[in-house]
């Protein structure tokens, strides 16, 4: 996975390209000397990308080219990533018929040795083949939750300055830090002219969107997470793991039949999409740790 920062030039919109059947439109551009493309896929918004804007991406090269999994315009406060639902699609279709073709391919019958054992190579190969897809389309939906927490984590700034201009409405509280229009989810008192301060947080515009904050002469710490967000991608993961533990063993005891393949297949797509959503939590949490370091050790 490559990540490239710099300034946008020669942006560009192109019409939908041959290898690119699940986008609704392709942008091109020119980061630091390289070419850049998005593929944008229907359910996305429209690239805002300009001229001259400062954009982050994570990609991977393809020739010569970087075909982006995920951006960030850090000019316009824009993020954007290629679309995962193609995928899920995919890999639940996908593994319905793979379960099909192993399961007839265990209970296949036959009198004659040469037919059976004809039957169970190729339904074997065929689910085989089919479940290899299915880990295919899944390593590439974590591949895209990683370039989008890459293009995250590179656009967090860390500032320290002594806070002006302080204002505090409904706990969004608005100062300046060294220069630098800062905004953040905290207390109305958690802030006060003079203080001594430290943040990490997102460029949005010309705004540093706070993810985690030190007040050294007050000696508060504060985020924008709460602990649950930590907590929730480990219960995700025991989730999954008992719900597939539960599917072998239910399997084991009755056997196979209709009902207890349908019960498989629901069950593994269900852990399957609450281990992706797991992986998405855990990639955030990473990003709420990493903010944390740099306003301990700052």
């Amino acid at each position: 996975m490559e990540l490239i920062r710099s300034i946008a030039q020669n942006v560009q919109t192109a019409p939908v390209m041959a290898d690119s059947d699940d986008a609704a439109h392709v942008v091109a551009f020119e980061l630091d000397g390289r070419s850049i493309r998005l593929d944008i896929g229907p359910d996305q918004p429209p690239c805002p990308i300009r001229d001259g804007d400062d954009v982050i991406v994570a990609g991977e090269g393809q020739g010569s080219v970087i075909v982006g999994y995920a951006y960030k315009d850090l000019t316009q406060g824009y993020l954007g990533r290629r679309s995962i639902q193609r995928d899920m699609t995919q890999v639940g279709f996908v593994i319905l018929l793979a379960s099909m073709f192993l399961w007839y391919a265990a209970s296949a019958d036959s009198e004659f040795p040469v037919f059976l054992w004809s039957q169970r190579i190729v339904f074997f190969a065929l689910g085989g083949a089919l479940a290899w897809f299915a880990a295919d389309n899944l390593i590439s939906i974590v591949r895209k939750l990683q370039a989008a927490f890459l293009v995250v984590r590179a656009s967090i700034d860390t500032v320290r300055g002594v806070a002006r201009q302080v204002s505090a409405d409904d706990g969004v509280v608005r100062l300046e830090l060294d220069g630098r229009r800062i905004q953040l989810a905290a207390r109305n008192d958690a802030v006060r002219e003079g203080d001594e301060m430290v943040v990490a947080g997102e460029m949005t515009g010309d705004v540093l969107s706070v993810v985690a904050y030190r007040n050294l002469t007050r000696a508060i710490f504060g985020s924008a997470w709460s602990p649950w967000e930590l907590v929730f991608p480990i219960l995700l993961v025991g989730f999954a793991a008992a719900m597939l533990g539960l599917w072998w063993l239910d399997g084991s005891a009755e056997g196979l039949d209709i009902t207890t393949v349908t019960r498989w297949i629901l069950t593994v797509i269900i852990a399957l999409g609450t281990m992706v959503l797991a992986v998405d939590r855990l990639f955030r949490w990473r990003l709420y740790l990493d903010a944390y370091r740099r306003v301990k050790h700052a």
